[in-house]
């Protein structure tokens, strides 16, 4: 009997075992790195092992059967915490569930009986992009038939809707795959179009409202009105009452824009900036901001600009640089009011004071509002150009009268009163009139001296002044000078006014205010130096020693200054660095 129930034992022990090394052996199989679909599959025999609970929309887990499958990271969430395992006796073995890339592991050398939980999506799609006319997001279009464009970084976004109100609940929903659309759109009110989009992913979770807005300009300015400007452009009106005019062309083709140079402009009144290259007659082109072209089929007559010290040198370095290009060339020669030959020791700006209004100039500011609010500090005038790049300048506005020199002796103009005063503290080193720096940027040069016969003088002829002043026998290197009879000269138009009062009209003597004698620096005799009666144009000698006579400073800039910018005119001067 006892040997009976020893062999039952043995028998019973080693059945035990089998069986156990059997379900070992389908829990490893069954749960070894799987996905849900692998799982269910391969668990079919053995599906009393394996249970899986899905959540629904009222928040209950319900349990699906073989035949069913539910991705994972789509519709639903793997909740791990929730997720458990137990053995044999029931007993929930802990640590043995691990879910990584949509993959669930089981690991246990024990027969297990496993019950896995899906947590429903239940966040919303958080953002997304969209843009009503097209990826490129133009905030303008002139046609009606559109694109609209919307990007997302969800993989489970299943369909969008465009609407014209914020509203999802009145979508008409577009099935979608992938992570962008750009489907066509029509939008027919002109003007402001605002629409709003909404994404929807596999879980029916509804973004938030993402809007844009359009606007639809279909219509072509029109051009009612052009003219030449005067400066090689054209002045234009034109009648627009859509988006807004951008842009202008002007050239050669009546309704073709190829070659176009497209001005910026606004408003329905401006001026182009391209110049023309040549005189002749031109059409005219305007786009607004949402593409549309207008064209104006009727010519107008635009001549070629001239030009000025600044567009002649503004891509040179210096006027140094500058000069050693164009001196005496018909491209110095195109400049308003420059002669036409070379005067003296330059080409110099001819004319009278109302003709004359491109040679203005600002010294000591680089503010042009600081340089035409303060004529009597800032403003000169450009009397002419020399070869080596040099500009030679007259203050605009005349300074307070000063005695030639303190007597009658014959003195030389290098030791007279008024030249240690203008080379001294009343002007050089008087920051008023040169600040701090600009010194630097007047020429160091020889200034001629002595007598001339009052006949030479009498005779009104530029270049007879000219030889009697180059030919002076004394000379002095300094910054500030006075001006010579041939400077007045040569600025009326030929340099020989031929009558004394022609010379009160010269550009010279605009703007100087009450028109008293300036000194030069010339002398007739001994005890006489010359002066210029700009209330009469005539030019005449007084004695030294007369504190009645005002005068006017004379210098040259280094050919090392640069024109930056400006027309020249009194109200756009030259700026110089």
């Amino acid at each position: 009997m006892r040997v009976v129930n020893k062999k039952l034992w043995i028998i019973t022990i080693t059945l035990l075992v089998v069986i156990e090394c059997v379900f070992t052996y389908l829990s490893v199989k069954s749960y070894g790195n799987k996905d849900i679909k692998e799982i269910k599959e391969e668990n079919k025999v053995n599906k009393e092992m394996f249970s899986m609970y899905v959540e629904n929309k009222n928040g209950e887990y319900e349990e699906y059967t073989d035949s069913e499958y539910y991705p994972i990271g789509l519709k639903y969430y793997f909740n791990e915490e929730r997720s458990n395992c137990t053995d044999n006796k029931g007993k929930v073995v802990s640590d043995v569930i691990s879910y990584n890339n949509n993959k669930i592991t089981v690991s246990s050398n024990k027969t297990l009986f496993c019950y896995l939980y899906f947590d429903l999506d239940k966040v919303p799609p958080q953002t997304f992009t969209f843009y009503l006319g097209g990826s490129t997001n133009p905030e303008y279009i002139n046609t009606t038939n559109t694109t609209a464009y919307l990007s997302w970084t969800d993989n489970d976004i299943t369909s969008y809707c465009i609407n014209p109100e914020n509203n999802s609940s009145s979508c008409n929903w577009v099935s979608t795959t992938g992570n962008s659309v750009t489907p066509s759109y029509t939008i027919s009110t002109q003007g402001s179009n605002t629409r709003y989009a909404f994404i929807r992913d596999a879980a029916e979770n509804i973004s938030p409202v993402v809007s844009d807005s359009v606007f639809l300009d279909t219509v072509s300015p029109v051009i009612t009105s052009a003219s030449d400007s005067g400066a090689g452009t054209a002045n234009v009106i034109v009648t627009e009452t859509g988006s807004g005019v951008t842009h202008v062309c002007v050239n050669t083709s009546s309704t073709s824009t190829s070659g176009c140079i497209w001005d910026e402009v606004s408003g329905t009144t401006f001026t182009s900036t391209t110049a023309v290259t040549a005189t002749g007659n031109y059409y005219i082109h305007v786009k607004d901001k949402a593409g549309n072209i207008g064209h104006r089929t009727s010519a107008i007559s635009i001549a070629k600009p001239v030009p000025s010290l600044y567009t002649l040198c503004s891509s040179y370095t210096n006027m140094g640089t500058c000069m050693s290009s164009k001196y005496g060339s018909s491209k110095l020669k195109e400049i308003a009011n420059i002669s036409t030959a070379e005067y003296g020791d330059m080409y110099r700006y001819q004319g009278t004071g109302d003709v004359v209004d491109n040679n203005y100039i600002c010294f000591g500011t680089t503010d042009k509002s600081t340089c035409t609010s303060n004529l009597e500090v800032y403003m000169y005038r450009i009397i002419g150009v020399d070869s080596s790049g040099k500009l030679k300048l007259i203050k605009q506005k005349q300074m307070s009268g000063l005695k030639w020199h303190s007597s009658r002796s014959d003195i030389a103009w290098s030791a007279s009163s008024i030249y240690l005063a203008i080379n001294g503290s009343s002007f050089l080193t008087n920051t008023t009139y040169v600040p701090s720096g600009w010194d630097s940027k007047i020429a160091l040069v020889n200034w001629k001296y002595g007598q001339i016969a009052f006949s030479i003088v009498d005779m009104y002829s530029g270049d007879d002044s000219y030889d009697a002043e180059i030919n002076l026998g004394n000379s002095t290197s300094a910054k500030i000078g006075l001006g010579y009879p041939s400077d007045y000269l040569y600025a009326y138009i030929g340099g020989n006014p031929g009558a004394n009062s022609a010379l009160k009209n010269v550009w010279m003597f605009r703007g100087i205010g009450a028109g008293m004698k300036e000194w030069m620096i010339v002398k007739n005799g001994t005890t006489f130096a010359y002066y210029m009666d700009p209330s009469y144009g005539t030019i005449a000698s007084y004695s030294l020693t007369t504190s009645s006579n005002w005068f006017r400073v004379f210098f040259y800039l280094e050919s090392s200054i640069k024109i930056t910018s400006g027309t020249g005119t009194s109200t756009d001067p030259y700026i110089i660095s």
